[in-house]
């Protein structure tokens, strides 16, 4: 399980914690919250065992420590379930083999972030906080398996083939999708979900003309980076203006979950170029969407090229 990055959205591998930001989790210093109650010599004397699944049970119970009364099993070496949470433990165990000395407080890192993202998974939450994001089919696919057989669904829809949009809570200390578990917090349908992601969405963002510019025939242009602009594409309408201002023609493409490149007219030489551009950015990037797919405006919403 990483925690989430905005920008890499519903990757739940905690072992990467220490890089993330948030916007992912804000993990405070574990050796700081041992020393608050007696417990950080206890722990720092300790060996970490590197056997596997020796491995597996001590990490599970420095993550029991964090998470209260949720149910922590090992279901397999370097698998541990946290409540509806999996946790993949090969890399952590990886960087433990490489770097003894700083092992423990890796481990401290993992169940500080693991306690942090099940306090807020059984938090109430904020309507204010639920917003709309743009992954592939294919991604929301694997996190929905990755949260187990009998998980609860995400709540995502259909954008246009290959891309869906997805319903999901944007906090200060962390962005998580939301499932059917979350309509009952919120007392909502689905329906009612995503036109309240809508508002949200719509209130968060900057006029489209403060973040786009038209562009001239030749020319390929570009949101500012930022993952709502990505989401601002689940609001076509949203878009209007930048295509009557290009004389009714606007093609976008989503190489990231942070960018939106768009061009101005619709001829082979242009396309391509606006493909290439895309797929070049989506190469650079850890955080590729769909590098080859163009969304051509219409009044009635996006259009898919070939």
């Amino acid at each position: 399980m990483k925690l989430m990055k905005k920008n890499d959205l519903f990757k739940f591998d905690l072992n990467q914690c220490r890089r993330d930001k948030f916007i992912g989790i804000k993990v405070a210093r574990f050796l700081l919250g041992l020393a608050a109650i007696g417990l950080a010599s206890d722990i720092c004397a300790q060996t970490v065992p590197l056997e596997p699944s020796a491995f597996t049970e001590y990490v599970a119970t420095a993550v029991r420590r964090e998470v209260g009364d949720t149910v922590v099993s090992a279901r397999a070496p370097l698998h541990l379930s946290i409540g509806e949470l999996d946790g993949q433990l090969d890399r952590i165990l990886a960087y433990c083999r490489s770097n003894s000395a700083e092992c423990d407080g890796q481990v401290q890192q993992f169940a500080k972030a693991a306690g942090d993202i099940v306090r807020e998974k059984n938090a109430p939450i904020d309507p204010t906080a639920v917003q709309l994001v743009v992954r592939s089919d294919a991604y929301v696919q694997r996190m929905q398996a990755s949260l187990g057989t009998n998980a609860p669904q995400l709540q995502a829809r259909p954008l246009v083939a290959g891309l869906m949009v997805v319903a999901i809570l944007d906090t200060p200390r962390a962005i998580r999708p939301l499932t059917e578990r979350d309509l009952k917090k919120l007392g909502k349908s689905q329906d009612d979900l995503f036109a309240l992601a809508a508002i949200n969405l719509t209130n968060s963002l900057q006029p489209l003309s403060e973040s786009a510019k038209p562009v001239a025939a030749g020319q390929i242009g570009y949101t500012k980076p930022s993952f709502g602009e990505v989401g601002r594409v689940t609001l076509p309408a949203q878009w209007t203006s930048l295509a009557q201002a290009q004389h009714g023609e606007l093609i976008i493409a989503l190489p990231t979950t942070d960018q939106v490149l768009y061009i101005s007219e619709s001829t082979d030489v242009a396309r391509d170029a606006l493909r290439a551009l895309s797929r070049k950015l989506a190469s650079h990037s850890s955080a590729a969407l769909a590098p080859d797919t163009l969304l051509k405006w219409t009044a009635e919403g996006w259009e898919t090229l070939k």
